[in-house]
């Protein structure tokens, strides 16, 4: 019966320090936990729970911090876009001839013809 009451607890502590990590910016830390989250998830999985509400507290805890990943995952995507996009755009403008071509004015470099 310990056994019961202990795994429950820890995979909360494992969820609690999780849920630290990712609104703390931490995600790498909280992308190590998984292992130790799974290994309890499973523990847990083959006992007979006997308190139905812990277990929907778990479940709880669980997607409040899948849908943390998921923000995180958003918000990196988001950034590596931004970034992409600066670094199209550093070196280059982009202007339009009286024609509506488009023509890349810092793009090309500059030669200069010298005369003696």
């Amino acid at each position: 019966m310990e056994m019961e009451n202990d795994l429950p607890n820890a995979l909360r502590l494992v969820l609690l320090e999780e849920r630290a990590a990712l609104l703390s910016g931490r995600i790498s830390d909280a992308g190590a936990l998984s292992g130790r989250k799974q290994d309890l998830a499973e523990r847990l999985a083959g006992l007979r729970v006997t308190d139905p509400d812990m277990l929907r507290q778990l479940h709880q805890e669980a997607q409040r911090n899948e849908a943390l990943f998921a923000a995180a995952l958003k918000g990196l995507q988001a950034a590596r876009t931004r970034l992409e996009d600066i670094r199209r755009v550093v070196g280059h403008l982009d202007t339009y001839t009286s024609q509506g071509c488009r023509r890349d004015l810092i793009g090309k470099t500059a030669t200069f013809e010298r005369r003696a």
